[in-house]
């Protein structure tokens, strides 16, 4: 009688713990029904379930990224789209985005892909979607891409190349940009987009080309049709022909209600900040600052609206603030940001190099050395390659020994991480760019000591 009494008695203290047992070591999905970082589990529910996988490629310093998460994924009517969906985020500095990341050639943060999967593998990409964009314009994307076979043949060629120009930019593979631009206008001859890719891409090894009477003729074409035109096109067309008329047409379209262009990813801050390159390249300081100062005013709106909070309005926010010589204020946004995440490399990093700018070398040590702590993958390979850049700037600046043997300590210590860096072999992935990077910054600061 005692044995199946303390039988009992263990049986019940079993169960009591099982659930702490169980959610220690089993998969879970986050607050908005995404797999993160787990594809084995977005696959293998894929598979059982017949279902597409909708992919998230993402960084956390990525104010885009931040702004699906913060006003996209948190929607009752993503949720509703989403049950048709498996739903995986894929962290793009983490080692476990490399394989997927280089099958679907993600070059540009955020993309989200949407794929098949079957015998729990990733398979064809049905579409893709390449920034930030309103949960109308991602749900749409997402039921079309349920009945893509819906498409006509010409249809599905034209998105493809688009696609594809999309990919080659982020890339920056102007070779290929070009070739596929001339494909699409083979198709589509007055395809303003492709129009307008290939002339980009022809800009880039010969600038004159944007002075010649082909390409003037095109720009003064759309600019007497601005009201008309879309505003991705407009958008594309200030990139190769800045002007007030083209910004304020775009200014205008943009819905007082939500600080945003109607069914676009871009805001009103957004677009002032154009302004401020307008103002520079025109050599006019005063339209330069009174864009400065409506591109602050608007991201103050947007904080107002969206939240004091948002990683996604803040990490704009400072860099303004850091740009038109507003430290004191700057410098208190990263206060209050890093007390909010604490143990987040983003803001340490942004701040690093606010507080550097500043010569303030220590803060900014201080700073980047946090944000080492705190990164991993493709981040921690930035934060010692920006650690090394500070460390260099205020060897030079004090030109003291203590500095030179930070400095010497900075590289032997970047030469060991690198050392032990685990290498995207065979992968088509980002990383490697990181890691000539910080090659060179090393060999730059080797060449300062000798």
């Amino acid at each position: 009688m005692k044995k199946i009494i303390k039988l009992s008695f263990l049986y019940v203290i079993l169960m009591c713990f099982t659930p702490f047992l169980m959610a220690k070591t089993a998969p879970k999905k986050n607050s908005h029904g995404f797999w993160v970082n787990d594809t084995e589990s977005a696959l293998a529910e894929a598979t059982k379930l017949k279902k597409p996988l909708f992919i998230d490629f993402y960084g956390i310093w990525c104010p885009p990224c931040n702004q699906l998460d913060e006003l996209v994924f948190s929607t009752a009517k993503f949720k509703q789209a989403s049950k048709k969906y498996v739903l995986l985020k894929l962290d793009a500095d983490d080692e476990k985005s490399w394989i997927l990341k280089s099958k679907y050639n993600v070059g540009g943060y955020p993309t989200i892909v949407l794929a098949n999967a079957s015998d729990n593998t990733a398979s064809n990409e049905i579409d893709r979607i390449v920034g930030f964009y309103p949960v109308d314009i991602i749900t749409k994307k997402m039921s079309e891409a349920l009945t893509s076979d819906g498409l006509s043949n010409l249809n599905k060629t034209i998105s493809l190349i688009k696609k594809s120009i999309t990919e080659a930019t982020n890339n920056s593979d102007q070779k290929s940009v070009l070739s596929f631009s001339n494909a699409g206008l083979a198709l589509d001859p007055d395809n303003l987009d492709f129009k307008l890719a290939q002339i980009s891409a022809l800009s880039n090894d010969n600038p004159e080309i944007l002075k010649s009477k082909s390409t003037t003729d095109i720009f003064e074409e759309l600019g007497s049709q601005l009201k008309t035109t879309a505003a991705p096109v407009l958008l594309k067309l200030f990139d190769l022909y800045p002007t007030k008329e083209i910004l304020n047409e775009l200014v205008s379209r943009v819905n007082p209600e939500t600080l945003y262009i109607d069914n676009e990813g871009t805001t009103v801050a957004d677009l002032y900040s154009l302004g401020i390159d307008l103002g520079t390249k025109l050599k006019d300081a005063t339209l330069e600052k009174l864009y400065f100062d409506l591109t602050i005013e608007s991201f103050e709106k947007l904080l107002k609206k969206y939240g004091e909070d948002s990683r996604s309005v803040n990490l704009s926010y400072t860099y303004y603030l850091q740009k038109a010589g507003q430290t004191n204020k700057a410098q208190a946004v990263y206060d209050r940001m890093l007390k909010k995440y604490p143990a987040e490399f983003t803001f340490y990093y942004q701040a690093s190099d606010f507080a550097a700018a500043n010569k303030d070398f220590s803060l900014a040590k201080n700073y980047i050395d946090k944000a080492i702590t705190y990164s991993y993958g493709d981040n921690k390979i930035r934060s010692y390659t920006r650690l090394l850049k500070i460390s260099l700037d205020a060897a030079k600046a004090r030109n003291t020994e203590d500095e030179k043997k930070s400095l010497r300590t900075t590289i032997d210590n970047a030469e060991t991480f690198i050392k032990d860096f685990k290498k995207p072999l065979g992968l088509n992935v980002r990383t490697d760019r990181y890691l000539k990077k910080i090659n060179e910054a090393i060999t730059e600061a080797k060449d300062y000591l000798n």
